[in-house]
Formats: C-alpha cells, sequence, structure tokens
C-alpha cells in the first residue's frame, strides 16, 4: 500500500506542479478528487497535508472532494462529474481515460 499511495502522490504532485508552472500570476481553483477508501473523519488528516502543501507550493487553491461511499463514487465516475485531479485505483482511472478523455500523469 505505502508503494502505491507514494506513486499516486508524485502524481498527484507531478500535475499539480505543472498546473502551477502554467499560470502562477493567477490563482486557479482545482478539485482533487479521491476514492472513499478511509472513513469520513479520516479523510481531511489524511489528504490535508497534501491539499495544504499543494496550495502553498503551487500558489493555487486545491478543494478535496470524495463521494461518502463506492456506490455514489462509481455513479459520479459514469456520470461524468467534474474533477481536475482524480487519485483513485486503475480500473476507475481506466474508465475514466477511455469515456472521458483523462491523461494519467504518473503510473
Amino acid at each position: 500500500m505505502l508503494n502505491v499511495a507514494s506513486g499516486a502522490w508524485r502524481a498527484v504532485l507531478t500535475g499539480a506542479m505543472a498546473a502551477g508552472i502554467a499560470s502562477s500570476a493567477w490563482a486557479a481553483d482545482y478539485t482533487l478528487l479521491v476514492e472513499p477508501s478511509y472513513p469520513a473523519n479520516q479523510i481531511r488528516p489524511v489528504y490535508g497535508p497534501l491539499i495544504s502543501y499543494l496550495n502553498r507550493s503551487t500558489g493555487h487553491r486545491f478543494q478535496l472532494r470524495t463521494a461518502p461511499n463506492f456506490n455514489q463514487h462509481w455513479r459520479d465516475v459514469r456520470s461524468g462529474a467534474r474533477a481536475d485531479f482524480v487519485f483513485e485505483e486503475g480500473h476507475f482511472f481506466d474508465y475514466r481515460r477511455e469515456r472521458s478523455g483523462f491523461v494519467g500523469i504518473a503510473r
């Protein structure tokens, strides 16, 4: 789990840095969508440091969003709910890639 998590964090950071390089003069709002892998009371403690780092290092504003459960997450994926960055397992990403044109930034 640690290797998968560190690789995924690296992917999110790389994407965020690329977004920051594109336009550091104007702060943009981005949404980071994560899977509901943790209970609701653990989401902020787990992903909060990443969001703080991205906000601080890129000059943009990142909002963390997650569905309350995997059923709702899957419905959001299928409906094309808006997300600028996603942090999720391969099968969800592959679906997004095929249907919505998402581009992977790390593997």
